[in-house]
């Protein structure tokens, strides 16, 4: 992968100039660029914490975060919420009182099956 630092110290001004400050998208089209194509985890490994484990916001209160399926490999946690926090049933974050009531409203119910999973010899990897 020489070739990436190579192309970026010799044409610095034209990479500065497309990508800003923009390292992974430089990464990224290089790796395109040589290979032809940028290859992921297959889909099926990777889970999001929010989209594909929490019940619809209304819900959430209610109903226990569900365990995602087993070929999942990882379980990514986007913005504030991170394991310790899903295992407890928190979502962290205060908001200014001007946002409205269900931007405060963080309830959320424990996810025991996380700790479990992150017990065992199998576990979620948590990004």
């Amino acid at each position: 992968m020489q070739y990436i630092t190579d192309y970026m110290e010799e044409n610095l001004e034209a990479v500065q100039a497309k990508f800003k400050t923009a390292s992974q998208e430089y990464l990224s089209s290089k790796v395109i660029e040589n290979y032809g194509a940028l290859t992921f985890w297959p889909a099926e490994w990777c889970r999001s914490f929010q989209f594909h484990v929490m019940p619809l916001r209304f819900l959430r209160a209610f109903v226990v975060p569900k365990c995602p399926p087993v070929a999942a490999k990882i379980l990514i946690f986007h913005g504030k919420v991170n394991l310790p926090d899903a295992i407890k049933g928190k979502w962290p974050g205060t908001f200014p009182f001007w946002k409205k009531w269900y931007k405060r409203l963080r309830l959320a119910q424990p996810s025991f099956w996380l700790a479990q999973r992150a017990r065992a010899s199998r576990p979620i990897l948590a990004l």
